[in-house]
Order: structure tokens, then sequence, then C-alpha cells
């Protein structure tokens, strides 16, 4: 059997916890992890750890992104089209950043044993799909953070210049 290999994601913010993401969830999507095969068998409550964090800081998660374009055209280049010597010059420039705060996390993970293993592949549903998608690969979800009393702000910038010289 392949070694298990760990992902994180930030699920979407619209989704509440233990709804359509949950502990011992499967799917086979990285992409749409809320979009799982079927409710997954009752964890038992000794391997279900909780942890509170009760930092004296906020959590915050940024995320951003920007584009640029920058297009210029010298003298040298124009001379042979018009006797004239211009410098034109236009630039574009577009960001985003999402920011997310909150005050409390808690994190709630397990780990599953042979056991809840072998139930869950054991699954009608389960069984359809390493039957059906081969090779097929499976995700299962094994720890998840909530985030409490958090907030979500996003900045969008624009800005565009333009120049032009003409030297005669």
């Amino acid at each position: 059997m392949q070694q298990p290999t760990k992902y994180y994601f930030l699920a979407p913010p619209d989704i509440l916890p233990n709804t359509t993401l949950q502990l011992g969830q499967l799917f086979t999507s990285l992409k749409h992890p809320h979009h799982r095969l079927c409710s997954p068998p009752p964890i038992p409550p000794s391997q279900i750890q909780t942890i509170q964090s009760a930092s004296p800081w906020e959590w915050s998660y940024d995320v951003s992104s920007s584009t640029s374009c920058d297009l210029s055209v010298t003298a040298g280049a124009l001379a042979q089209l018009i006797p004239l010597g211009p410098d034109l010059a236009v630039s574009m420039r577009r960001g985003a950043r999402v920011e997310f705060t909150a005050e409390r996390l808690e994190t709630t993970r397990f780990d599953p044993d042979k056991d809840y293993l072998d139930k869950c592949m054991a699954m009608k549903e389960v069984q359809e799909v390493l039957k059906r998608w081969k090779p097929s690969t499976l995700y299962m979800i094994t720890g998840m953070k909530v985030a409490y009393d958090g907030t979500k702000k996003e900045v969008f910038k624009h800005s565009q210049g333009n120049h032009g010289w003409i030297d005669g």
C-alpha cells in the first residue's frame, strides 16, 4: 500500500463545519473536497482529538495576486517610420488581496486505525469507484481547523498610466 500523503486546503468559507466537510469523509478530487462519495462511518470518540487555540493574538491568512503590463516604444524604433522622435509608454497594474482573520481556531483531528479504514473500503460507493476508475485515488479528511469570530476582507487595486513625448 502506498504511503499516505498529506494535503492542506482552505475550505470554502460558505461551508459550515460538519456538514458537507467532516472528519472521515472520502472524496476523489482535491479541487472539490465537499463532493463526498458517501457519509463516513462513525468515528469512535476516543480517536478524536480537539485542540483549542487560546492565543493572545489573532490568527490571519493572506492571499494576494498581482499582474502588470508595461509597453513602450522609443524614438529609435519609430525613427524609420516618421521623422519625429516620439516616445510612447503604456502601463497597467492590477492586484487583489484577501485576508482572513479569526479570534479563535479549533483543530479537530483523528488518526484512522486499520479497522476504520477497512470499514471505509468495504462501503459500496467506495468499491464502485475503485472498480470503475483505475488507477483511482481516494482522499480522507483526517483533520479540520474551524475559525470562530472570523472576518474576510478583500482589496482590489487597479492602475493605468500613459506617457507620450514628441521631440521634433
